[in-house]
């Protein structure tokens, strides 16, 4: 039954997707979006390999959702397994992607917060498209990632109240990582990757 199930999703496209960012996030390694709104406080930055992660977290809850969910959901323990499994994937892999961006930057140049950053962020991503679909998650979650670099451009001040470090802080957030990924791990596991109010509004949009 397992292997039916992960039939269900389209693996190999999520790895090609994964593949292709993870040599996107390799060749701009040492690249970044500046953010310079305040005239006060110094420029932020949104490194691209952390870019490249969420794209990568985007593409998990697309390709690996579950597409006969209904029939996931009448199934056994072995449904929940397979929906965990996709989320933990969803949430680890694009690691790589920030792990491979990390060797282009120069010796000794910190990089394991922008690591903490694609954890949280994937995990938020992964979380939401259980509850409001993976489209509108996707959405959401590009927002909250520039929203929070615009934060911690003109309020630095806030950067101890956001779930992801800023640049001139660079402090890795394991703990919210932790909290993150067991949340959405757990979630999964319970709802099999998906609620009956997001089946159906995919449903609709199909139909329209």
């Amino acid at each position: 039954m397992i292997t039916k199930i992960l039939l269900s999703r389209s693996i190999p496209l999520y790895v090609v997707c994964l593949v292709i960012l993870t040599i996107g996030s390799y060749v701009l390694g040492r690249a970044a979006i500046r953010i310079d709104l305040s005239y006060e406080y110094p420029e932020n930055r949104l490194p691209y390999v952390e870019l490249c992660a969420l794209l990568g977290g985007i593409m998990s809850t697309i390709l690996l959702r579950p597409r006969f969910w209904e029939w996931d959901h009448i199934g056994t323990w072995r449904a929940s397994v397979v929906s965990t499994l996709c989320a933990f994937v969803g949430i680890a892999l694009p690691s790589l992607v920030v792990i491979v961006g990390s060797l282009r930057l120069p010796p000794g140049t910190s990089w394991l917060w922008s690591l903490s950053n694609a954890g949280v962020i994937c995990a938020i991503i992964s979380l939401m498209s259980v509850v409001v679909g993976p489209s509108f998650a996707a959405g959401v979650g590009l927002l909250l990632w520039f929203g929070f670099g615009v934060v911690n451009n003109i309020a630095p001040w806030l950067s101890g109240y956001l779930p992801l470090s800023g640049f001139r802080e660079q402090e890795p957030r394991w703990w919210l990582w932790t909290i993150m990924a067991l949340l959405t791990l757990a979630v999964h596991a319970y709802t099999r990757g998906s609620t009956a109010w997001v089946q159906r509004m995919s449903q609709k949009e199909h139909a329209m």
